[in-house]
């Protein structure tokens, strides 16, 4: 039985934990939205919503606090004190929520999940040009031609 047992260890050491949860936490607040294991995303939940919660008051103290949670991640702070801790200044709790995804990870058959921000507007991408033509068939959809293996050999040798 877990009595009184407050943290989940992810099978990693102390150490381990703390830089997975500072790089996590880092790319969360860059990104708004980081795909994870559902384990991992539930570690991670309360603890971003600490630091929003500390983000939300811009002092001094609450910066160097952000800073050092974070392991130094300069951008990741200055992204969370100048633009999410100001967002959600009037909201009382409730920063960032669990998405499930429907297909496990493959090679350990992992839950995953979506953490991401709460009132996270994504802005719209520009669609990938599509990859050029490779092997088998020329632009116009025939087959490219081959070249006789006798005269290549030949013009060779």
């Amino acid at each position: 039985m877990r009595h009184r047992v407050k943290t989940w260890k992810l099978a990693r050491t102390a150490q381990h934990r703390k830089a997975l949860a500072r790089n996590m936490l880092g790319a969360l607040f860059l990104h708004g939205r980081i795909r994870t294991t559902l384990p991992k995303a539930r570690v991670m939940s309360p603890l971003a919503q600490k630091l929003i919660s500390l983000a939300r008051v811009k002092t001094l103290h609450t910066w160097r606090r952000g800073l050092q949670l974070l392991g130094g991640d300069e951008p990741a702070a200055r992204r969370l004190f100048t633009e999410i801790g100001p967002k959600y200044a009037d909201r009382p709790g409730g920063y960032v929520r669990i998405l499930k995804l429907p297909r496990r990870r493959v090679g350990d058959n992992a839950e995953t999940a979506i953490l991401e921000l709460t009132d996270l507007v994504l802005e719209p991408r520009e669609a990938p040009a599509p990859p050029p033509a490779r092997g088998g068939k020329a632009a116009g959809g025939a087959p490219a031609e081959k070249k006789p293996v006798a005269a290549a050999a030949g013009a060779a040798g």
